[in-house]
């Protein structure tokens, strides 16, 4: 599995890495997105959302547990920080959400692994070595999530 890797300085650029999806990204498409709190997750799911058009405000959905995004695809943001309840959700009618109508980003997605699809796009967002520097390392763990990893680093 090769690995793409960006550095961005700000999170104007974290999200303009996330936009770089926009023109490959379909229906059905999974991203899981890893790292600490304040790593960016929410920042990239903010670029992507921005990039399908949707103007609104992007949150976390930590409490909530999952939010949808609508635009020119929708986005379903799932936050699984409290797993056993996102689990509950998925369960109960909630998994249609992965590999549904639209693309759903899943922050702490290693609380759910077992329910995520193997194809997917996996994002490591971590803490850079200087205050505003995050490092972003994608991978594909299928066929499709590689060519949307691929698609990150042709686009840069």
């Amino acid at each position: 599995m090769r690995t793409v890797r960006i550095v961005t300085t700000c999170a104007h650029d974290t999200e303009a890495v996330a936009a770089r999806l926009a023109p490959r990204i379909r229906a059905g498409d999974v991203v899981a997105l890893r790292g600490d709190m304040g790593a960016g997750k929410t920042t990239f799911v903010r670029g992507l959302a921005r990039a399908l058009g949707y103007a609104g405000r992007v949150v976390s959905p930590t409490y909530t547990l999952a939010a949808r995004y609508p635009g020119s695809l929708p986005i379903d943001h799932l936050d699984a920080y409290f797993g056993e309840k996102e689990r509950a959700f998925l369960r109960e009618g909630g998994a249609e959400l992965l590999g549904g109508e639209g693309v759903a980003l899943v922050e702490w997605p290693d609380r759910i692994e077992d329910l995520l699809p193997e194809d997917r796009l996996e994002i490591e967002l971590a803490f850079g070595t200087r205050d505003e520097t995050r490092e972003i390392r994608a991978s594909g763990t299928g066929t499709r999530g590689a060519d949307l990893a691929a698609a990150l680093e042709e686009s840069a």
